[in-house]
């Protein structure tokens, strides 16, 4: 068990998170969504009390008692005032240790996200997300859904709940992190509290290979018909978080499409008012993550808006940034870091982070630091080795038969593919 500890006497309150090296890449094929599912199950009842019982010790402690599970990790979080952390810390202890598993509770809950991923169908900004990501990724873990398909949690027996919880529920496999208004001997104490009933186990890797970088401009269509608006999405892949491009990719990034005075919102929404914002991010993680543009037009300027987007992102990749933009870029990101780090909580977040990553403890305060070594040649170079915007993916959610039909046409596609929007 590791021990992250964030002093802050602000408030009278602690944060104390418990985090397990086990997410959604974890998950078997054809179970995804086996950790979230187990994740969730914590809060429906424990060795000696059921979800309801847990749920009014929850409130009456009033505590917040969350749970969550990304691709590497799955975290267990409680939020107390200081005077009732004793109690907090160990209910906590026994929904991570002793967890009932409940056959007819694991039912409903499955009945549950089952209705849940229905009703994420109605959310077309998540198709073309996830749409986007099943493609750019096909063939790799990160191109999973964390929350799984209607079939892969229909598959998931009280046994494999067991049987993962046994796994990645381990002392080897935990990180602690504990902060707020409690003294770091309180802080230790109650780690080991929280995990001594846990199996010693072992730590778990994060055993995912690199992706591969798509090749030609490839298409796909979420077919959702009587839309007004177009959720519109282009994807390639960007860069680790080892990597040596990183820190210049991030601030050339902020000038293509991270502020609101970028060239791409500049252009889509201010110049144009095509789409109420468009951005480009750069996704992190341990191995090379996607570099995405999201705009959302209406159906009528979908075609001219991609057309716009598309050459806006060749240019960037041609001929890169200029030194004003960098230092406008540079300013504003080593500005906007006070945000970062404003609060305990969220330092204790970034420890966390760099912890799960294999990163420097002062990892992101080094990034601040090597962003002034940069240069608009340095920045420039990074867009070309690791930007293609002859290697990528688009989504858009529409009618695939209307305006479809014209974006297809709009540029020479490699592969066009064309999926119901009840894919899940």
């Amino acid at each position: 068990m590791k021990l992250l500890f964030e002093a802050s006497r602000e408030l009278p309150l602690v944060q104390l998170v418990a985090t397990f090296r086990a997410g959604g890449v974890s998950d078997p094929v054809g179970l995804e969504g086996l950790s979230r599912i187990t994740a969730r199950m914590l809060r429906r009842g424990s060795r000696t009390m059921t979800g309801e019982q847990l749920e009014g010790r929850v409130d009456s402690l009033g505590a917040d008692l969350a749970a969550s599970v990304g691709l590497g990790s799955t975290t267990v979080g409680v939020e107390v005032v200081s005077r009732s952390l004793e109690k907090a810390v160990a209910l906590a202890a026994e929904v991570i240790a002793e967890p009932a598993f409940d056959e007819d509770e694991l039912e409903k809950l499955k009945r549950q996200v089952e209705a849940e991923i229905v009703a994420s169908r109605d959310e077309d900004e998540g198709l073309a997300a996830r749409a986007l990501r099943r493609r750019l990724f096909a063939g790799h873990p990160h191109g999973r859904r964390v929350q799984g398909t209607i079939a892969s949690v229909r598959a998931i027996t009280r046994e494999d709940v067991i049987a993962h919880h046994r796994r990645a529920f381990s002392q080897e496999n935990a990180i602690v992190a504990i902060g707020g208004d409690v003294s770091g001997e309180q802080a230790t104490d109650f780690a080991v509290q929280l995990t001594e009933r846990l199996p010693k186990g072992e730590r778990l890797p994060y055993a995912v290979g690199a992706p591969v970088p798509p090749v030609g401009r490839r298409l796909v269509i979420v077919d959702k018909p009587e839309r007004s608006q177009c959720q519109l999405g282009i994807g390639t892949l960007g860069a680790d978080l080892a990597d040596e491009d990183y820190v210049a990719l991030l601030l050339a990034n902020a000038v293509f499409g991270g502020m609101f005075t970028s060239r791409l919102n500049q252009e889509v929404r201010v110049k144009r008012g095509w789409s109420y914002g468009a951005s480009s991010g750069l996704a992190t993680g341990p191995v090379r993550e996607a570099f995405t543009v999201w705009s959302a037009p209406s159906v009528d300027d979908a075609v001219a808006c991609f057309e716009l987007e598309l050459g806006l992102l060749e240019a960037f990749c041609a001929h890169g940034i200029d030194e004003a933009e960098l230092g406008f870029a540079r300013e504003f990101m080593r500005r906007s870091y006070a945000f970062e780090i404003d609060t305990g909580k969220k330092r204790l977040q970034q420890k966390l982070d760099c912890l799960l990553l294999g990163l420097p403890d002062d990892f992101h305060a080094q990034i601040i630091e090597r962003m002034g070594a940069v240069t608009a040649v340095d920045a420039s170079r990074s867009v070309a080795r690791r930007l293609d915007p002859k290697g990528m993916w688009v989504s858009a959610v529409l009618d695939a038969e209307d305006v479809g039909s014209d974006l297809r046409e709009a540029i020479a596609w490699d592969e066009v593919v064309v999926e119901p929007f009840n894919c899940d």
